[in-house]
């Protein structure tokens, strides 16, 4: 998808208002999810901070990637490193009745 945003280095103000906000996350995914006739449990969020809050308390599914305490605490998975595949399997590997949040250290071991 292309940017609609110009080429640094910027010559004007940026239009605030064409910027992404916390909110709008949610706003997006439920579109999406809506266009493709998917369930709310069939969608994972991978987040590190807390613009990701609101997207986090909208998902069952939510893996922190070397992220901040607060949506560490929010979150079903979360993963320090540098693997994004081993992000990616820990949030795989997880059932959602399951209640645990399991940890992966920065080699992405358990």
């Amino acid at each position: 998808m292309a940017s609609g945003w110009p080429s640094p280095p910027f010559r004007t103000a940026l239009d605030p208002g064409r910027i992404l906000t916390p909110a709008d996350k949610v706003t997006a995914v439920d579109r999406v999810r809506t266009a493709l006739g998917l369930g709310r449990d069939s969608r994972t969020a991978y987040g590190d901070s807390g613009s990701d809050i609101p997207l986090f308390r909208e998902l069952s599914h939510t893996v922190a990637v070397n992220a901040d305490d607060a949506l560490r605490q929010l979150a079903r998975c979360h993963y320090d490193g540098d693997d994004l595949w081993a992000a990616y399997r820990i949030a795989r590997s997880r059932s959602p009745e399951r209640g645990e949040a399991p940890s992966l250290d920065v080699q992405g071991r358990r």
